[in-house]
């Protein structure tokens, strides 16, 4: 096996399908990858790799992706309080019903909105670099954070109160000293979305995080 852990153009990795995500292709670029879609071929030699849940070897490349983003785009840090990711409508419908309250509360704190279905990836780098504060609602955009975001930086989740997912935890354990928190939010009238009913609450838990950020970094 090559020593290189990410694909290269001269060992470019197999997939059988094209993804079909908006971003993936704007990420290979930015990551500098190079892969061979194919949907039929004979293959002379394979290896198959047991690669469970967060391992060191996954780590690894988690951290080699990063340093490729960081050597390709040469980004500023962060200069906001935090970033607050918008899930947009492109995905799965997760009605924050006072999400625009919430901005409004979260700007005044300094913090800055990012609505990634209108972003490239590189943009996206670019406004989420060396993060120290995230908060977002559960969902898949929270995945732009893990090539990005501080490595000692505090993420905050709002979920849904009939969805309570912690599939990121695990990847924010592997990449750095990020403390992780969740805020269940209240469930709208009729279950027709969902709200964050307190700010003071909010607030708290955001402090406590970052607190929590500092003392392991």
């Amino acid at each position: 096996l090559s020593s290189a852990l990410i694909a290269t153009p001269e060992m470019p990795a197999l997939a059988l399908n094209t993804p079909s995500f908006t971003h993936a292709q704007g990420y290979e670029q930015l990551f500098q990858t190079s892969t061979c879609y194919a949907q039929q071929g004979q293959v002379d030699e394979l290896y198959w790799l047991s690669d469970f849940s967060q391992n060191s070897y996954k780590v690894k490349r988690y951290q080699q992706l990063r340093q490729r983003a960081e050597q390709n785009l040469s980004p500023a840090n962060c200069s906001a309080t935090g970033i607050y990711i918008a899930r947009g409508n492109s995905g799965a419908k997760r009605a924050l019903l006072n999400e625009q309250e919430l901005i409004n509360h979260l700007l005044d704190r300094g913090f800055e909105i990012i609505y990634p279905e209108s972003m490239t990836p590189e943009m996206i780098a670019r406004r989420l670099w060396n993060a120290p504060v995230v908060i977002s609602i559960e969902g898949s955009q929270i995945a732009h954070t893990i090539y990005s975001i501080s490595r000692n930086a505090s993420v905050l989740i709002l979920m849904p109160p009939n969805r309570v997912s912690h599939i990121f935890k695990g990847i924010f354990d592997a990449i750095g000293k990020i403390a992780y928190g969740f805020y269940v939010c209240a469930a709208g009238q009729n279950s027709n979305g969902f709200y964050v009913d307190s700010f003071t609450d909010l607030d708290r838990l955001v402090h406590q995080l970052k607190e929590n950020a500092d003392s392991r970094g």
